[in-house]
């Protein structure tokens, strides 16, 4: 795709709002911010507008490098020389853990993030990234939050919370942005592995329905949000005591309530976790 010199303005300034609004929204004056920088694209985009806005917002930005070596010294250098100080995480993932590998890599960066120590961690998902999570939660056929995708925010701890600001952002600006600003950054060749399902999706199933589907980039950004919203209502009417209520229903049956009584413990914590069976 071709950008004019307008456009590319148009859209570099776009993508810098949209993440300086999200940071005055979400971040504390004078907070201690950390990117989690992997050496690609799309964190390598983030790590440069973050890096432009920290004067302004008063961010005590860090940047960590979860990574392979060859690719935690691209990152060392990317950061040295801007002055950012980078932490690098060796992560070991547990390919036996039954999360599979993409479950089981997430797992451990996440336990990198916790201990780096930043109250919040800025990740560089993008509106294609969650367009690819919300089919694969649909093929697996997921319930109502699955199919709401990433979210914006997302509490791991009382200690630290990760937050999305690209999420409605697609990829085609984000490497436009990139080429316009002269950024480098390091392509992963495992990204053209389509045994992985994501890969699958995105080389072999995405561009069939954006062909077929012309306004598909608009439309399955707009999902996700929508079904968020209608899980926090549904949580917000189970939290008024809707799960008592529940189970005395006589006209549902017990095993169809099982998948409903598994996301009510699982969201409201010990409260309703020992409600008893109806006879």
């Amino acid at each position: 795709m071709q950008f004019h010199s307008a456009d590319m303005d148009q859209i570099i300034v776009s993508l810098v709002n949209i993440v300086e609004r999200f940071l005055r929204r979400y971040l504390p004056h004078d907070g201690r911010v950390c990117v989690a920088l992997s050496g690609g694209l799309d964190s390598i985009v983030l790590l440069d507008i973050v890096d432009a806005l920290k004067a302004s917002l008063h961010l005590d930005l860090r940047a960590l490098s979860p990574n392979a070596d060859s690719w935690a010294t691209f990152c060392a250098e990317i950061c040295d020389a801007r002055g950012i100080a980078l932490t690098t995480a060796k992560v070991r993932v547990d390919t036996l853990s039954g999360a599979g590998i993409e479950g089981a890599a997430r797992k451990a960066r996440y336990a990198a993030f916790a201990e780096e120590g930043s109250p919040y961690v800025l990740l560089a998902q993008h509106a294609d990234d969650q367009a690819e999570t919300v089919l694969h939660q649909l093929l697996r056929g997921t319930g109502l939050k699955g199919l709401a995708g990433m979210g914006e925010v997302r509490v791991v701890s009382t200690a630290q919370i990760l937050l999305r600001p690209l999420l409605h952002v697609s990829r085609a600006d984000i490497e436009a942005t990139a080429r316009e600003r002269g950024l480098k950054w390091i392509e992963d060749e495992s990204n053209t592995d389509i045994g992985y399902m994501r890969n699958f999706l995105r080389h072999e199933i995405a561009p069939r329905l954006e062909g077929r589907f012309p306004h598909y980039r608009g439309s399955r950004q707009n999902t996700p949000v929508r079904l968020t919203k209608c899980s926090k209502r549904w949580r917000k009417l189970i939290c008024g005591g809707m799960a008592q209520m529940l189970l005395r229903m006589r006209w549902i049956c017990w095993p169809k309530r099982g998948k409903s009584m598994r996301y009510i413990t699982g969201s409201f914590g010990k409260k309703y976790r020992r409600l008893p069976t109806p006879k």
